[in-house]
């Protein structure tokens, strides 16, 4: 998981919408993301938002805008470039992601 973490921050920060986030932000979207991705996130719904001790004014709406900012990075791989090892694990989970409600 680490490694998926770590591969959708540096495809995040390829793009310049980058600068429209702090950088713990994103690091949360990114982990956040990540977490749902490998199925962890049913085990943190106790601890729901679990990102709240690391930063006090992120909200879960501003989470949910970042990860589908970082997802459409994807979506457009090919035009900038992602990583496609990522690409391989989100093929079967982005619409999940992008539309968590559905669940």
């Amino acid at each position: 998981m680490s490694t998926t973490c770590m591969k959708f921050m540096s495809d995040f920060y390829t793009n310049r919408m980058c600068l429209n986030y702090k950088p713990e932000d994103i690091a949360i979207a990114c982990m956040d993301t990540a977490l749902h991705l490998h199925g962890f996130v049913q085990h943190l719904k106790m601890f729901h938002p679990w990102h709240e001790g690391f930063s006090v004014d992120l909200t879960e709406e501003k989470v949910k805008e970042m990860k589908r900012n970082l997802l459409r990075l994807y979506k457009h791989r090919f035009r900038l470039g992602t990583s496609a090892d990522v690409e391989e694990i989100l093929s079967s989970s982005l619409e999940e992601v992008l539309n968590p409600e559905k669940e």
